[in-house]
């Protein structure tokens, strides 16, 4: 999903764009060579790899502002992010008070209070809490201040 995003992303820019971030990109790829094509595209279109959040610093409504791990302060609007459909998106849509109880847990937002029991691999018994992925979260942010949150 992640590659299909930055893939996408990119293939809207203008060609003179397109051209200076494969340039940059081929610089990533010979920094770490272990990097897909997407992530080194994405690098140089200055999406980060594996961005991780470090803290909340405002929620208001259902836009939470967070400090991700390169120092930015971004915005997500989270409506149109979680999807209504989904159980546990569809809890936190309706359930303000819920929603409010986010915290920052391994590197991204989590609910720890709403999750689902399973087994480990050793068949023992565990709560994952629900979160969402940081990469989503990123894309689907804007810098803080800027009036529209959501990506593009």
């Amino acid at each position: 999903m992640r590659a299909e995003y930055i893939l996408g992303k990119f293939s809207y820019l203008p060609l003179n764009e397109k051209v200076d971030i494969l340039f940059k990109a081929l610089d990533h790829m010979k920094e770490a060579n272990y990097r897909s094509k997407a992530a080194c595209i994405g690098l140089a279109m200055g999406i980060p790899e594996d961005p991780q959040v470090q803290s909340i610093t405002n929620i208001q409504d259902y836009t939470i502002t967070v400090v991700f791990d390169n120092g930015e302060e971004r915005a997500v609007d989270l409506v149109k992010v979680l999807d209504g459909g989904k159980r546990f998106d569809k809890a936190l849509l309706e359930d303000y008070e819920q929603f409010q109880s986010v915290e920052v847990l391994e590197g991204t937002l989590a609910w720890p209070n709403l999750g689902i029991w399973t087994k480990d691999i050793k068949g023992k018994k565990v709560f994952r809490y629900y979160d969402i992925d940081p990469g989503l979260l990123y894309e689907n942010s804007a810098p803080a201040g800027v009036e529209e949150a959501g990506g593009s």
